[in-house]
């Protein structure tokens, strides 16, 4: 079982400017609970709950009536495998006076030792919402893929009117569907093992550019070795729209995450994914866009105080098309290479935690996309470079009823600007969606 928020609240509670805590200061002062009390919360940021468990414990030898503690040591026990240890304590607590979050909290702990009786945990999550856009016409087509950030978007190639006021604004339906199963390899590492099944269906607008289906299947690993938790991921796409051909992705992903200190936090990511279209009646030559992207990522957060976190990432990307499969001097070779290029891209980040359950992010990415080979058209060799700034608030809805405590709302705002060499991959465009997703943990 890995850290949950009871962790993490009483983790960032910590003095921010506190100096760090060593083990021969607790030799040398074993009784000082203050003293005891940083060491324990260092040594959890740090990974170390032995240790943090060692040093709650000798807090609630001086005060053995220390509520938030006593849900800290069950905490640690549960972390650490010792399940009996941890009800027997959860069980204590049930009978002292407690506010209401910590009857929460020590309902959920309970929860989660009896769901450890079964080493595989599934859940159904199901999500309503709408999206929309004052420029659809850069949705996806026939065109070329973008790479943010590894992340992949779509921008019409044809339709963009080489930087005309051509604008469509619509908005269609969104529904998404997905089943997770996480099964604890009940090792003393807590590795668990992560499969999902997800579909996502865009509906209803009035131009076809923003309807599409999309299916994923989702196979991971979260494992901690040497300080770093690790997140092995393969998975298997298809997408299909209105206005594009059909494509399917096949990814391999490997994320990192670590903590450097009680501030501050190092990620990292490499992926591999390989696109392939399909050709059919309305899209003909859609195979020219085939070929394989290559990204790495580097990320590092920085706590501003315990509730503002702020976070850079850069990565590097690039994508080698698949022009094998064209003879040398046709028009689908020439477009083909012209979609070789290379994406470094930057992304600046701040979230501020409202509540408990609440948070809002505002985002800013700028990239730069450059190609190797000219494109067949307009015989130039295409620069891009984009902007795209984000706004996106969540709110948890057992905050808002008990009725909702099952829901999770959100909302996003999103300006994106592609500015390029070539007047017809210009665009301006606002994206906006709001969401609502349901949780069932079966």
């Amino acid at each position: 079982m890995k850290n949950s928020l009871l962790i993490l609240a009483l983790s960032l509670s910590l003095s921010l400017s506190a100096p760090a805590v060593e083990f021969s200061d607790i030799l040398n002062d074993p009784d000082n609970i203050e003293l005891n009390e940083q060491f324990a919360k260092q040594r959890i940021i740090k990974g170390d709950l032995s240790a943090a468990l060692s040093a709650v414990e000798r807090v609630l030898i001086q005060v053995p009536m220390n509520v938030p503690f006593r849900l800290l040591r069950a905490e640690l026990l549960i972390n650490l495998g010792n399940d009996s240890l941890a009800h027997n304590e959860l069980v204590g607590l049930k009978k002292l006076p407690t506010s209401s979050d910590q009857k929460l909290m020590i309902n959920r702990l309970l929860l989660s030792i009896k769901d450890r009786a079964s080493l595989s945990k599934n859940k159904i999550s199901i999500g309503f919402g709408v999206v929309g856009s004052n420029n659809t016409n850069t949705y996806p087509s026939a065109g070329l893929l973008e790479f943010v950030a590894g992340e992949v978007s779509s921008t019409n190639t044809y339709n963009s009117y080489g930087g005309q006021d051509f604008q469509v604004s619509d908005r269609a339906g969104q529904t998404t569907l997905s089943f997770t199963n996480e099964y604890d390899l009940a090792n003393q590492n807590n590795d668990v093992l992560i499969s999902s099944v997800s579909a996502r269906l865009l509906s209803g607008s009035k131009a076809d550019y923003l309807d599409s289906m999309s299916t994923s299947i989702n196979l991971g690993l979260s494992a901690n070795r040497f300080g770093i938790n690790w997140m092995p991921r393969v998975s298997y796409s298809k997408i299909k729209a209105d206005n594009s051909a059909s494509l399917t992705m096949k990814s391999f992903h490997l994320n990192g995450y670590a903590p450097i200190n009680n501030r501050a936090s190092a990620n990292f990511k490499l992926e591999k994914t390989f696109l392939d279209y399909t050709n059919d009646t309305n899209f003909t030559n859609a195979t020219q866009n085939d070929g394989q992207l290559k990204n790495i990522a580097l990320g590092f957060n920085y706590a501003l105080q315990s509730n503002l976190i702020a976070s850079i990432n850069h990565s590097q990307g690039k994508f080698d098309p698949d022009s094998s499969q064209f003879n040398t001097d046709s028009l689908a070779y020439f477009s083909s290479i012209a979609n070789e290029r290379e994406t470094k891209s930057t992304t600046r980040a701040l979230v501020y935690r409202l509540t408990k359950g609440s948070r809002i992010q505002l985002s800013h990415t700028k990239s730069i996309a450059k190609h190797k080979n000219k494109d067949p058209t307009s015989l130039k060799i295409q620069d891009d470079s984009k902007s795209i700034k984000s706004i996106t608030f969540v709110q948890s809805g057992r905050e808002v009823s008990e009725l909702l405590k099952n829901w999770q709302f959100s909302m996003n705002v999103r300006r994106s600007i592609n500015d390029s060499n070539i007047m017809q991959f210009d665009y301006k465009r606002n994206d906006w969606s709001l969401f609502a997703t349901y949780f069932i943990n079966l």
